[in-house]
């Protein structure tokens, strides 16, 4: 009897850490994406108010240089990049079909550079001109940057092997 009592309490013992374990996991995660959440809410909703987007269909963090903020959606239906400066909330309303896509410098940087994996790819101003950095890790692992003319798609600087 004792044995069968003592089995349960260990089986719900180990069940509750368990449950404890995957608790603090989850509080961790959640936690650690908070800013980047709140980033995001933040821009969605300058997006909003300043530029009058109304979908909103993607979001870009570029922290290269400056640090920017890009919010892709509809607005007067008409898909646009809203950039925001992150630094003085500079906002800056340009029509996708200006220039070049995410998509299409995306394409460009894995037929050029023909990375292991792209990290990241979003808008910033170089200067007075708007570019695409594509972050890259090659196949032997190192860091990359390639950056594309927003207007044209033309590549503007590349920075390999770092």
């Amino acid at each position: 009897m004792h044995n069968r009592s003592s089995a349960r309490w260990h089986k719900w013992a180990l069940i509750a850490g368990v449950i404890v374990v995957v608790l603090s996991i989850l509080i961790f995660f959640q936690q650690a994406l908070h800013p980047y959440n709140k980033l995001r809410s933040q821009a969605d909703s300058i997006a909003r108010r300043s530029a009058k987007v109304t979908k909103i269909n993607g979001f870009w963090w570029n922290t290269r240089d400056t640090s920017y903020v890009t919010v892709g959606g509809q607005r007067s239906g008409h898909a646009v990049y809203v950039v925001i400066k992150q630094k003085n909330g500079a906002v800056h309303v340009v029509r996708q079909s200006a220039g070049t896509t995410r998509n299409e410098a995306l394409s460009q940087a894995w037929k050029q550079l023909d990375p292991q994996r792209v990290l990241n790819a979003s808008l910033r101003y170089q200067g007075k001109k708007l570019v695409w950095d594509v972050a890259y890790k090659t196949k032997q692992g190192r860091l990359g940057y390639v950056t594309y003319s927003f207007r044209t798609g033309k590549q503007v600087e590349l920075i390999k092997n770092i």
